[in-house]
C-alpha cells in the first residue's frame, strides 16, 4: 500500500581507490624531482640535470633503416588546388571532392612514405628515476681555475726563497733601546673640601594654621520627617478559589502501544555462501633470466700513461734578497710648559652676598579675625537701612491687605520676608571675606616679589664670576694644546723621513720580484709543453678503454632480449591462471545474488508487519490526544476567572498606592524647606573655613621661601667647591697628557723597530697566504612542493553524498506513508464511529 523505501547506494571501491590514491602518490613524487631539480646556466658555467640512463637498440635501428631503404619510395601527396576550377563574375569556384579523394587513396597504397627511422625511435631510458649532475665550466673560468693553480705553486716557490732572509732576522737578539715610561703626574693641586651647608640655616615647617570654626548643628533647622502610612493592599485571589487545573487522561486508558513484530516471525536472512578456490600461479614455469656478462670478458680499461718531469722554477737568491733595514727615527716625548700658567679655581663663598629667606610683611593687610570682621561690616553698614525699610513697609502691606500680627498668612509672609533678609546677610558676608583675602594675598605677593629680586641679583653676580674664571681656564687649556700640537709636528717630520726609506727598500724588492715573475713564465711555458705530451697519451688509453665499453654494452643488449623473451612467456602463463580465477568467482556471485533475494523476502514481510503494529499505536495516540484536549479548554476557564479577578485587586492597590504617593509628596516639599535652611549654614561655615585656609596657605609660601633662599645659599657654595674641583682636575689631566704624549712616542718607535724586523716574516706569510683556488658556486634553487590528488578522499565523499541522498529519500518515503496511515486510521475511526 505505500511507497517502497529506495534501494541504498552501492558501496564505494575503497581498494581501488586506494590503489590510485598510491600512483598518484609515486607520479607526484617523480614530479617535485623534476621540478626541483631544474638545469641551471649561470655565468660561470652550467649544471644539466638528467634522469635514468638511455639505452639504444642498435640492431633493431639497423633493421627499421634496412627496411625503409628497400621498398620504393612515392612521391609527394596531391594538392587540393590541383582539383579546384577557378570562379569568374558569374560563376563561383568548384572543388572536386571525388577526384581529390581517389587520388589521395592512389598516392597511399603506392610505395613507402613517411620519415625515414630515428635514433630516438630506439632510444629507451633505464632507471628513469635516477638523476644525474653534471657541472660544466665555461673556458674562461676554467682557465681561470688553472691559473690560480698556478699562481699558488709560484707562490710557494717565493716562500722558500724567503726562508733565509727570515733566519737572519730572526738570528739577531731584538733590542729596541728605549727609554722608561713616565708614571710620575706632578703635583695637581689640594682638592676643595665639601662646605658645611649648616652654617646657611635650616629648613623651618612649624606653622600655625589658626583656629579652625565648628559646623553649625542642623537640627536647628528641622528634622526631615518621614512619618507617612500605606494603604492596605489586597492580596488578590485565593489559590483554588475558580477550581484546579487538570493533568490530562491517564496512561493506558485508551490502550498501549504495540512494539512490532518478533524477531525471526518471518524466517531468518541467510548469509552462509561459500568461496570459490582460485588456483595458484608457480613463476618458475616460465624459465631463468641470463646472466649479465662477466668483468674482463671484452678486456680491461688501461690507465698506464707516464707523465714527464715538471720543472721546478727558480731557486731561492737567484736574483738576490729582498732589503728591509730601514733606521727608525727619534721622537719627541716631553713637553715644555713654560708660561702656560695655572688654573683659575674661581670666585670665593660669600663674595657676593647671600641669599635672603625672610620676608618683610610689615605692609601685608592682617587677615580678618572672624568671618567678615572687617569687610562684612563696611557693606552692612550700608545694606542695615535698606533692610530696616523693607521689613517695616512688608508690615504695613500687610496690615493694608487686612491681615492680623500671628495670623497663619501674615507670619507665612513674614518668614518669606526674613529669607530674603537672611540672603543678603549671607552675600554681605561672603563678599567682606572675599575683599579681606584679595587684599592679604595682594600685599603677600609684593613682599615675595621683593625676595626673589634680590636673590637674582646675588646668583646673576656669582655667574658672572665663574663664566669669567672658565674663560681664564680656557687660555690656558688654548696654550697647552698649542705646545702639544708643537711637539706632534715635529714626531710627524720624522715619521715622513721613515717613510721615505721604507718606500726606497720597497721600489728594490720590487724589482726582484719582477725578476722572478719572469723566470717563472719561463718555468709554467715548460711545464704546459710536458702537459700537452701528457695528454695525448692520455687520449690513446681512452679510445682503447672506449672499445671495450662498446664490446661490453652489445654483450649487455644481447642478455637484455633473452629477459624480454623469459618475460613474455612469464606474462602468459600468468594471464591463462587470472582467467580461471575469474570462472570461480563468477559462480560465487550467482550464488550471493540468490542469497541476497531471499534475505529481500524476509525484510520486505517484516516491513508489512511493522506498519500494521504503526497504525495500531497511531489510533491510541488520537483518543488520547483528544481527551488532553478537553481537559487543557478546562484549564483555560479557570485561568480566566483568576485573571479577571486579579485585575480588580491590581486597580484597588493602584488606587492605594496613589494616596501613598501624595503624602509623601507633601512630607518632601516640607523636608526641602529644612535642607535648604542646612545648606545656608554649612555655606557660611564653608566661607569661614576658606578664609581660615588662605593665611595658612600664605604662612606655608612664606616658609617655602625661607627654605629656598636657604638652598640657594647652599647650592653656591656646592657650585663653588665644584669650580675648584674641575680646575685641579684640568690640572691633572694636562700632567696625564704630557706623561702620556711621552709614552706614546716611546711606544711608536717600538712599533716601528718591530716592523722593520717582522718585515721579512711578513712577506713570506703574504706569498703564503695569497688567494686561493675557488671553484664557483651554482645557483641554488627552492624546489616546489605538489599535492597529491585526493582520489581516495574524493571517494569517500561521493560515497557521503550518496548515502545523504538516500537517507532523504527513505525520509521523504516514510513521511508519504505515514500520512497515508494517518489518513486510513482516520477513515477506519470514523467509520468505527458511524457503525455505532
Amino acid at each position: 500500500m505505500g511507497k517502497d523505501s529506495p534501494s541504498p547506494p552501492a558501496a564505494p571501491d575503497y581498494a581501488g581507490a586506494a590503489q590510485a590514491q598510491g600512483a598518484a602518490n609515486v607520479d607526484t613524487a617523480r614530479l617535485q624531482g623534476k621540478i626541483s631539480n631544474p638545469n641551471i646556466i649561470g655565468p660561470l658555467g652550467s649544471q644539466t640535470v638528467t634522469f635514468g640512463q638511455p639505452t639504444f637498440d642498435q640492431a633493431g635501428y639497423d633493421a627499421a633503416m634496412a627496411n625503409y631503404s628497400g621498398q620504393p619510395q612515392r612521391g609527394a601527396a596531391p594538392l587540393q588546388s590541383a582539383f579546384t576550377t577557378p570562379g569568374d563574375e558569374d560563376n563561383a569556384a568548384t572543388f572536386d571532392q571525388t577526384g581529390f579523394q581517389q587520388a589521395l587513396n592512389n598516392w597511399a597504397n603506392s610505395g613507402v612514405g613517411g620519415n625515414a627511422p630515428t635514433r630516438e625511435q630506439f632510444t629507451s631510458t633505464v632507471n628513469a628515476d635516477q638523476p644525474t649532475v653534471t657541472q660544466t665550466l665555461t673556458p674562461n673560468a676554467q682557465a681561470t681555475l688553472d691559473a690560480q693553480q698556478r699562481v699558488q705553486r709560484a707562490l710557494a716557490g717565493l716562500g722558500e726563497q724567503g726562508i733565509a732572509t727570515a733566519s737572519n732576522a730572526l738570528g739577531t737578539a731584538f733590542n729596541p733601546n728605549l727609554q722608561g715610561v713616565q708614571t710620575s703626574l706632578g703635583n695637581a693641586g689640594q682638592i676643595a673640601q665639601t662646605p658645611d651647608l649648616s652654617q646657611y640655616g635650616r629648613a623651618g615647617g612649624n606653622l600655625n594654621a589658626g583656629q579652625i570654626l565648628q559646623a553649625p548643628e542642623l537640627s536647628n533647622y528641622g528634622m526631615a520627617g518621614a512619618n507617612v502610612n500605606a494603604q492596605r493592599v489586597n492580596a488578590g485571589p485565593q489559590a483554588g478559589q475558580y477550581g484546579m487545573a487538570r493533568g490530562g487522561p491517564q496512561g493506558g486508558q485508551y490502550g498501549y502501544a504495540g512494539g512490532g513484530p518478533q524477531a525471526g516471525l518471518y524466517g531468518t536472512a541467510q548469509g552462509g555462501v561459500g568461496g570459490p578456490n582460485l588456483s595458484n600461479f608457480n613463476p618458475a614455469s616460465a624459465g631463468n633470466i641470463s646472466n649479465a656478462p662477466s668483468a674482463g670478458q671484452y678486456g680491461m680499461a688501461g690507465a698506464n700513461v707516464q707523465s714527464g718531469t715538471i720543472n721546478q722554477g727558480p731557486q731561492a737568491l737567484d736574483f738576490g734578497v729582498a732589503q728591509g733595514n730601514v733606521a727608525a727615527p727619534q721622537l719627541q716625548n716631553q713637553i715644555d710648559t713654560t708660561g702656560v700658567g695655572n688654573v683659575n679655581y674661581g670666585p670665593q663663598t660669600d663674595q657676593y652676598g647671600l641669599a635672603r629667606g625672610a620676608l618683610n610683611t610689615q605692609n601685608v593687610a592682617a587677615m580678618p579675625v572672624n568671618a567678615g570682621m572687617t569687610g562684612q561690616q563696611a557693606i552692612l553698614s550700608r545694606l542695615a537701612p535698606q533692610l530696616e525699610r523693607a521689613d517695616a513697609a512688608t508690615r504695613q502691606r500687610l496690615i493694608n491687605q487686612g491681615l492680623v500680627p500671628g495670623g497663619e498668612a501674615y507670619e507665612n509672609a513674614m518668614i518669606s520676608q526674613n529669607q530674603q533678609k537672611n540672603d543678603l546677610l549671607t552675600q554681605a558676608a561672603l563678599q567682606g571675606i572675599g575683599l579681606d583675602t584679595a587684599a592679604n594675598a595682594q600685599g603677600f605677593g609684593q613682599a615675595l616679589q621683593a625676595g626673589q629680586f634680590g636673590n637674582q641679583a646675588v646668583g646673576q653676580n656669582f655667574s658672572q664670576a665663574q663664566a669669567a674664571q672658565a674663560g681664564q681656564n680656557a687660555a690656558q687649556n688654548q696654550a697647552f694644546n698649542q705646545r702639544t700640537q708643537a711637539g706632534q709636528f715635529g714626531n710627524q717630520a720624522q715619521l715622513a723621513s721613515f717613510g721615505a726609506g721604507m718606500q726606497n727598500a720597497g721600489l728594490f724588492n720590487s724589482a726582484l720580484n719582477q725578476n722572478l715573475n719572469t723566470a717563472l713564465s719561463t718555468q709554467q711555458a715548460q711545464n704546459a709543453a710536458q702537459q700537452q705530451g701528457y695528454a695525448q697519451q692520455f687520449g690513446l688509453a681512452g679510445l682503447q678503454n672506449q672499445a671495450i665499453g662498446q664490446n661490453f654494452g652489445q654483450g649487455i643488449t644481447a642478455q637484455n632480449a633473452q629477459n624480454a623473451a623469459q618475460q613474455q612467456q612469464y606474462n602468459q602463463l600468468f594471464q591463462g591462471n587470472q582467467a580461471n580465477n575469474a570462472t570461480q568467482l563468477s559462480q560465487f556471485n550467482a550464488n550471493l545474488a540468490n542469497q541476497q533475494a531471499a534475505n529481500a523476502a524476509i525484510t520486505q514481510n517484516f516491513g508489512q508487519g511493522v506498519t500494521a503494529q504503526q497504525l495500531q499505536n497511531a489510533g491510541i495516540a488520537q483518543n488520547f490526544g483528544q481527551g488532553q484536549a478537553a481537559n487543557v479548554a478546562g484549564n483555560q476557564a479557570i485561568q480566566q476567572n483568576f485573571g479577571q479577578s486579579l485585575a480588580a485587586q491590581q486597580a484597588q492597590n493602584a488606587a492605594s498606592q496613589q494616596l501613598y504617593n501624595q503624602y509623601m509628596g507633601v512630607q518632601g516639599l516640607q523636608n526641602q524647606a529644612v535642607g535648604q535652611n542646612q545648606q545656608a549654614a554649612l555655606a557660611q561655615q564653608q566661607a569661614a573655613l576658606a578664609a581660615q585656609q588662605q593665611g595658612f596657605g600664605q604662612q606655608v609660601t612664606g616658609q617655602q621661601l625661607s627654605n629656598q633662599a636657604l638652598s640657594q645659599n647652599q647650592n653656591i657654595a656646592l657650585q663653588q667647591q665644584q669650580a675648584a674641583l674641575a680646575a685641579q682636575n684640568q690640572q691633572f689631566n694636562q700632567n696625564m697628557q704630557a706623561a702620556q704624549f711621552g709614552n706614546t712616542a716611546q711606544q711608536q718607535s717600538l712599533q716601528q723597530q718591530l716592523a722593520l724586523r717582522n718585515q721579512p716574516l711578513n712577506e713570506i706569510a703574504g706569498l703564503m697566504g695569497g688567494s686561493q683556488i675557488q671553484m664557483p658556486q651554482f645557483q641554488g634553487y627552492q624546489g616546489a612542493n605538489v599535492a597529491p590528488a585526493p582520489i581516495f578522499a574524493g571517494a569517500q565523499a561521493q560515497n557521503a553524498a550518496n548515502m545523504q541522498s538516500y537517507g532523504i529519500e527513505s525520509a521523504n518515503v516514510n513521511a508519504q506513508n505515514a500520512g497515508l496511515y494517518s489518513l486510513l486510521g482516520s477513515g477506519a475511526q470514523a467509520y468505527g464511529l458511524s457503525r455505532r
